[in-house]
């Protein structure tokens, strides 16, 4: 008999701050591992995850990567959260267990329903979106590979946060595949479904 894998994943909050309406979901934004950014195969260590979890908080959230003239700009730069910014990043914690990082991600209502409408589509059904990491690393000339056997030719180390930006359309390096993204870190258990 078929089956049907499905995931109990915990419902976003409507949370009011300064008058303006946020959906706050769970995210899980770096895990222990290989990720394949714009800068190839780089390893990143929990123990170096570890070091920026507090420099998380308050972070922008965009929706995807902010860039001018073609070229990627700082979230934090003047005026560049105003026309990219839909939200930003609370609560960041390390789940040693999961070996990831994790926060909530306020999702800004009005701003979203401008500039990336599909994220509140997501949210509001408890749908996986992709996600990537703005952060800068020093990297380190080491080659290896991690538990999954995937090969790096350095490790990513010294994380200096810039945003966390939603993507649409695209795949992020740490892919929901790899347990990141939005409404991936719930306490989500598999469940079989007979179907008669």
């Amino acid at each position: 008999m078929p089956s049907v894998v499905s995931n109990s994943i915990s419902k976003p909050k409507l949370r009011i701050l300064n008058g303006k309406k946020y959906l706050v979901s769970k995210v899980s934004m770096i895990v222990e591992g290989v990720l394949n950014g714009n800068r190839g195969p780089l390893y990143y260590p929990l123990k170096e995850i570890a070091k920026s979890v507090n420099d998380w908080e308050g972070m922008p959230l965009v929706a995807n990567h902010p860039r001018e003239n073609g070229k990627s700009v700082s979230a934090l730069n003047k005026g560049v959260y105003k026309r990219w910014g839909i939200g930003k990043v609370t609560k960041p914690v390390l789940n040693n267990a999961k070996r990831r990082l994790e926060a909530e991600a306020w999702v800004d209502v009005e701003k979203a329903k401008k500039l990336a409408p599909e994220v509140l589509t997501s949210i509001r059904n408890n749908v996986p979106h992709e996600l990537s990491t703005g952060l800068r690393t020093v990297n380190v000339n080491k080659q290896g590979s991690d538990r999954k056997g995937r090969l790096y030719r350095q490790i990513a180390t010294n994380y200096t946060p810039d945003h966390l930006a939603i993507l649409i359309g695209q795949k992020g390096a740490c892919s929901i595949e790899d347990e990141c993204g939005l409404n991936v870190n719930t306490k989500s258990k598999q469940k079989k479904k007979t179907l008669n």
